[in-house]
């Protein structure tokens, strides 16, 4: 009788198991059905295990590769939560103090009102409430320049606010938290995520290192088209801010024994990797923030932030929470401390900027996966009760589309870092519709259809949310510039009588077609006259990636008799060092050259010195345009 019990009791278990993932299985299937998600995965987990894992959807656009629970893809800030794993790691082992200042590990560390920045502790970097902003300017360098080169920007940079006082989200704070676990454990932050949390919990399609990004077969995502994702190419990401989740990718069954880890408090397949008391730390609310209103389907409580971690409740249970966002992929985590049920999913397209007014976003379809999973009826939690207020009726005449049309170039501003060094492209379709790119060198970042709510200002209609385009108009009519999303563009005047250098099929250069342009030897060489005194510009291609190396080439055509001092100049996202330079010989007398370089392509202009300034003037706008060629 008692092993008919035993039967009967696991024969309901499984059954009731079942029932669960078909529901959840049919529930994705719909979200999937929506249209947005080029393919996501999914992992659901409680203390015993895995309760559900699959994929749905594809890798990319256009391909047949399907989306798995083994896929690898970008976690983005979900991130924040390891480094702070990290952090309490070396707190349990006396190696970091969370009330120590920052100082204590990283003595260099300082802004320009110093008093203040000697105030800022590892748990405010952990919390967020160091008062540091989230945005720096970024350079693509090998992580210890590319560390050196952020603390160095932060002793330029001013606190605004008390530390410890006020929640601000920063990836700066887990940025320095990152650099802690270097200085402090004597190893770089991905090899410490290797051997002390991805190894010891068999994640092992995990990383945080590029050199393996090949081997896991890692996707790159997509971004944010008209009706569906525009597939990214690989870029390259700024590495000292792997600590706030730049560089981690992970899969959902990976993710999976994190989770699981999580629940039983610290400990992985018999093997402690944390305290206990260490997770109830970063689950402890340190700060509140508000949280979502009633309009975007919330209920206007606060919520909080632990150490890495987000704390809510939600529908009267103990939320933990963090989302990731990598610009073309995206992550959301939820923890029910009631039913020790956790899930995350993994979305090939950054759908944290998905328009939350046409489809459901993360944060609601994770809770409703807590919900299925606990055997509980779905819920509107997270999806907005409002209608959208950017809708109109407006209409522009016709007559006026073609002065809004043109390149619109990137100037200054953005606090979105996925939108940095961007150009914008106004066309107007066959059916008399305005559309604007946004694209960084041969990428497309976003595209959409421009909804104009008057004459100076319109929003974006595509997949993501809708975003304001305001227009700068003369007084004379005529359009110079527009703002979208923090960022300040200045249309370009329509140049007529272009030439495309072809450089050997790596990319082109659009220059007017007056001067005399040749290719020969790897080497672009152009020329034109300016003042009746010739101009020789050659751009060309060096490894060795050396200012010294490609200075010899210019010793070859006489001796250098002058060494300007370096100059920095940013176009885009990218760096260009600059220096002026003279030589002399004896066949044309003393020679002005101007040096441009970045990661290992060179430019040289060459004239009379008293013309220098004003050709490199006249050239400069078509010279940096090659960072779009040589990605």
């Amino acid at each position: 009788m008692k092993n008919i019990s035993i039967s009967l009791l696991l024969t309901i278990f499984f059954t009731y198991h079942l029932l669960a993932q078909n529901k959840i299985d049919s529930y994705l299937n719909e979200v999937l059905g929506e249209g947005a998600m080029p393919g996501f995965s999914v992992i659901i987990v409680n203390k015993e295990g895995v309760l559900f894992e699959k994929g749905f959807g594809f890798a990319k656009i256009s391909e047949s590769k399907p989306m798995t629970a083994q896929t690898v893809t970008a976690i983005g800030s979900l991130t924040k939560s390891f480094t702070a794993f990290a952090i309490m790691q070396l707190v349990e082992k006396g190696k970091i103090d969370l009330d120590a200042p920052v100082t204590v590990y990283l003595p260099t560390f300082r802004t320009a009102n110093k008093e203040k920045s000697d105030l800022i502790t590892v748990r405010m970097l952990l919390n967020n409430t160091a008062g540091l902003k989230a945005s720096i300017p970024r350079k693509i360098e090998n992580s210890t320049k590319s560390m050196e080169r952020l603390l160095s920007t932060l002793k330029g940079t001013y606190l605004s606010r008390e530390p410890g006082t006020t929640y601000e989200y920063s990836n700066t704070d887990f940025a320095i938290a990152g650099m802690i676990i270097n200085k402090v454990s004597g190893m770089p932050l991905e090899q410490y995520f290797e051997q002390n949390i991805f190894k010891p919990l068999q994640m092992t399609k995990s990383t945080t290192d590029p050199q393996y990004f090949e081997r896991l077969e890692v996707l790159y995502g997509h971004y944010l088209g008209l009706e569906e994702g525009i597939p990214a190419k690989p870029e390259p990401f700024p590495t000292e801010m792997m600590g706030a989740g730049s560089l981690m990718r992970s899969n959902a069954k990976d993710l999976g024994n994190y989770l699981t880890t999580l629940l039983n408090g610290g400990i992985f397949n018999g093997k402690r990797i944390l305290q206990e008391k260490s997770i109830k730390e970063m689950w402890s609310p340190n700060i509140s923030f508000p949280g979502l209103t009633k309009e975007d389907g919330g209920d206007g409580k606060d919520f909080q932030y632990g150490l890495g971690w987000m704390l809510s409740e939600i529908e009267g249970r103990q939320i933990v929470h963090h989302g990731g966002s990598r610009g073309t992929m995206s992550s959301f985590t939820l923890i029910d401390l009631k039913s020790n049920t956790a899930v995350s999913i993994l979305v090939n397209l950054d759908y944290t900027f998905v328009d939350k007014y046409r489809y459901a976003n993360l944060l609601n379809i994770t809770n409703n996966l807590l919900h299925l999973a606990n055997d509980e009826p779905l819920s509107n939690y997270a999806q907005p009760t409002a209608e959208d207020p950017s809708l109109n009726d407006f209409n522009l005449p016709n007559t006026a589309l073609d002065k809004y049309v043109g390149l619109y170039k990137f100037a200054k501003g953005g606090d979105n870092w996925m939108l940095f060094g961007v150009d914008m492209q106004i066309y107007k379709s066959k059916e008399q519709q305005l559309y604007a790119k946004l694209t960084r060198g041969k990428q497309t970042i976003m595209h959409f259809k421009l909804d104009f709510v008057n004459t100076a200002y319109a929003v974006s209609r595509h997949l993501g949310n809708a975003s304001p385009c305001q227009f700068i108009i003369n007084p004379n009519g005529e359009i110079s510039g527009a703002f979208f999303s923090g960022i300040e563009f200045t249309r370009q005047k329509q140049l007529e009588n272009l030439q495309n250098i072809d450089f050997y099929g790596q990319g082109y250069i659009a220059v007017p077609d007056n001067w005399q342009a040749n290719v020969l030897n790897g080497i672009i060489e152009l020329g034109y006259t300016k003042q009746r005194r010739p101009v020789k510009i050659e751009i060309f291609k060096d490894e060795r990636n050396t200012q010294k190396e490609a200075c010899s080439i210019l010793l070859k055509d006489g001796k250098l008799v002058y060494e300007g001092k370096l100059h920095t100049l940013q176009k885009g996202e990218h760096i260009w060092q600059s220096q002026s330079l003279l030589t002399s010989n004896n066949k044309n007398g003393q020679q002005a050259h101007q040096l441009l370089w970045r990661d290992g392509t060179f430019i040289k202009v060459t004239t009379h010195p008293s013309i220098l300034t004003l050709a490199v003037q006249e050239a400069m706008p078509f010279l940096l345009e090659i960072e779009t060629s040589f990605q």
